[in-house]
C-alpha cells in the first residue's frame, strides 16, 4: 500500500498548503491502515523527554498553531485532508534498475489515455477521495485540539517526544527560515555546488527537526558536501551511506536519511526555461535565480523514482524491523526547495 501527500512550502513560518494523492498496488498486501506516533519508537535513540519539558510549551503560540493544524486533519469534513486512490497495475521492480531508471505503470494514467481515444464518450476516470481520519489513527490528534499539551503527557513517551520535536521547531521556525532562505537563494562557495547545498540545508534546518533526536545523514557521495552548514550556524554536517535496495530489485542511494529509516530524494531542480530532456547548467552563477517549474515532483521520471525508493525503503525497513515497523507505514518524501512529497509505504 503506497500513500502519497504533496505539500507546498511557501516559509516554514506559515501553515502549510497541502495537495494530496495515494497510490495503492493490488500485488501487495496491506497489513494495516493505522498510523501513530509510535513509529517513532526507532527514531528516539534514548532521548530523555520529560514530561516537563512539554509543560513548558502549555497555552503557547506553537501550541496555538498546531492546534489549528491538527483540528483541520482530523475533523474538517468540507475540505478535508484526504488521499486519492490510484492503482499501480506493473513496474519494472523485478529486472533491477536504479532508482533514476524505475518505472511505475499507474491505472489511473492508462484510463486517462483510452479515455481520451474515445473522446470522453465514457466520461472521464475518477479516484476517491479518502479522508485522512479514515486512514490514519487521528485520536490523539483531535485529543490534543481539545485540550492542549496536557492531554500529551498521558500518552506513552514517545508520542511526548514527537509533539516536542514539532513544538521545538515552531518555536525555532524563524531562524530554520531564514537559514533556508540564504542557503536557497544564495550561491555557494567556488568549491561548492548549489544542489548540494540545498540539499543540506533542507536536511540540517527542516526534515531532522521534526523527528525526534534530529538524526540524518545526507548521501556522502553527493558533489561537493560541506563540512559544515553554511547559513552562519557553523552546525557539523552529517553525511554517511545512504544506501538502499539491492541489484536484483531497485535500488541505489538516497539523497537523505533520517534516523536510518526514513528516506528523502531531492528532485533535480527545473525552470520554464530549460528545454525537455536538457542538462540544467550555469547553477553556481550571479544570475537571478530562475523559478522552479510547478509540478516538478509530479513529473513522470521523477515520481516514478519518489514512488521506487518508497516501496524499496518500505520493505527494507519492515524486513529489517519486524518486532517494531512491520505493521506500519513507512515515510519516503520527495522534495525540492519549496516542495514536498510525503509517500507512505506499508
Amino acid at each position: 500500500m503506497l500513500h502519497s501527500l504533496s505539500i507546498e512550502l511557501r516559509s516554514v513560518s506559515v501553515l502549510f498548503r497541502f495537495r494530496v494523492f495515494l497510490f495503492q498496488s493490488d500485488s501487495v498486501i496491506s497489513r494495516t491502515w493505522v498510523l501513530d506516533a509510535r513509529l517513532e519508537t526507532r527514531l528516539v535513540r534514548k532521548m530523555a523527554t520529560k514530561s516537563a519539558d512539554l509543560k513548558h510549551y502549555s497555552e503557547s503560540t506553537e501550541e496555538k498553531i498546531a492546534k489549528q493544524v491538527f483540528e483541520w486533519v482530523a475533523t474538517e469534513t468540507t475540505y478535508p485532508l484526504g488521499f486519492y486512490n490510484l492503482v499501480i497495475e506493473t513496474s519494472n521492480a523485478k529486472i533491477g534498475t536504479s532508482f533514476s531508471d524505475a518505472a511505475v505503470y499507474l491505472q489511473v494514467i492508462e484510463e486517462v489515455r483510452e479515455s481520451v481515444r474515445k473522446d470522453h464518450a465514457d466520461g472521464f476516470p475518477t479516484c476517491g477521495l479518502i479522508p485522512i481520519k479514515d486512514i490514519l489513527n487521528v485520536s490523539i490528534l483531535k485529543d490534543f485540539v481539545a485540550n492542549g499539551v496536557k492531554a500529551i503527557e498521558k500518552y506513552p513517551d514517545c508520542s511526548q517526544q514527537s509533539f516536542l520535536a514539532l513544538f521545538e521547531f515552531l518555536r525555532e521556525r524563524k531562524k530554520h527560515g531564514k537559514a533556508l532562505q540564504t542557503l536557497i537563494t544564495t550561491t555557494p562557495p567556488t568549491n561548492g555546488n548549489k544542489e548540494t547545498q540545498v540539499m543540506v540545508a533542507l536536511a540540517h534546518h527542516l526534515f531532522s527537526q521534526l523527528i525526534p533526536g534530529k538524526m540524518y545523514e545526507v548521501d556522502e557521495y553527493a558533489k561537493q558536501v560541506p563540512k559544515e552548514c553554511g547559513c552562519g550556524c557553523k552546525a557539523r554536517i552529517s553525511e554517511g551511506n545512504t544506501s538502499v535496495g539491492s541489484q536484483g530489485t531497485w535500488h541505489g542511494r538516497v539523497d537523505i536519511l533520517l534516523s536510518h529509516t526514513i528516506a528523502v530524494a531531492m528532485a533535480k531542480r527545473q525552470t520554464g526555461k530549460e528545454e525537455e530532456g536538457e542538462e540544467e547548467e550555469n547553477l553556481d552563477t550571479d544570475a537571478e535565480e530562475p523559478v522552479e517549474r510547478d509540478g516538478v515532483l509530479l513529473d513522470q521520471k521523477v515520481l516514478n523514482q519518489i514512488l521506487a525508493e518508497a516501496i524499496t525503503n518500505g520493505f527494507a525497513q519492515a524486513n529489517m524491523h519486524k518486532d517494531t515497523l512491520s505493521h506500519f507505514l513507512i515515510p519516503t518524501f520527495g522534495t525540492t526547495s519549496d516542495h514536498v512529497t510525503i509517500c507512505l509505504y506499508d
